[in-house]
C-alpha cells in the first residue's frame, strides 16, 4: 500500500508511506494524489518518503524516476527514511541519469529525524 497525507494539521510537509507488497497503480494513484496536494499550497514544502515497511515491485528504479519528477517549484527537499544504504545508490543512479534534478534529498532511519531535518529547512 501506497498512502500520501499531510504530515500534520498545518499542511507543511507531506508524507508517503509504503507498507507491504506495493504496485505500481498503488504507485501512480499516490503520486497524482501528491500532484494534487501540491496544487493547493503556495509554499515550497518538504516531502517524507518512508520506505521502512514497504516492499516495492520489480520496476522500481523506473517508478522513482517518475516520482522524482514532481514539479520543483513546490518541493524544497525530499527526506528519504530507511534502508539507507540501498537507496542512496539507488539515488546516485537516478541522479546520474537526471541531470536537472535540484531538490535536496536527505536520507535517514526514522520518521523523528526526518521530521527534524524538515524543519531545519
Amino acid at each position: 500500500m501506497v498512502r500520501v497525507n499531510w504530515y500534520s494539521s498545518s499542511k507543511m510537509i507531506l508524507l508517503w508511506t509504503f507498507s507491504g507488497k506495493w504496485t505500481s497503480d498503488e504507485f501512480y494513484v499516490a503520486l497524482a494524489e501528491c500532484q494534487s496536494l501540491l496544487t493547493d499550497i503556495d509554499d515550497c514544502i518538504p516531502i517524507i518518503i518512508d520506505l521502512r515497511e514497504g516492499l516495492g515491485p520489480d520496476n522500481l528504479l523506473a517508478l522513482a524516476r517518475e516520482g522524482f519528477s514532481i514539479p520543483t517549484s513546490k518541493v524544497n527537499q525530499i527526506i528519504i527514511v530507511g534502508y539507507i544504504p540501498t537507496w542512496k545508490s539507488l539515488f546516485s543512479v537516478l541522479t546520474y541519469t537526471m541531470k536537472d534534478f535540484s531538490i535536496r534529498v536527505g536520507f535517514v532511519e526514522t520518521v523523528g529525524e526526518a521530521e527534524i531535518l524538515a524543519e531545519v529547512e
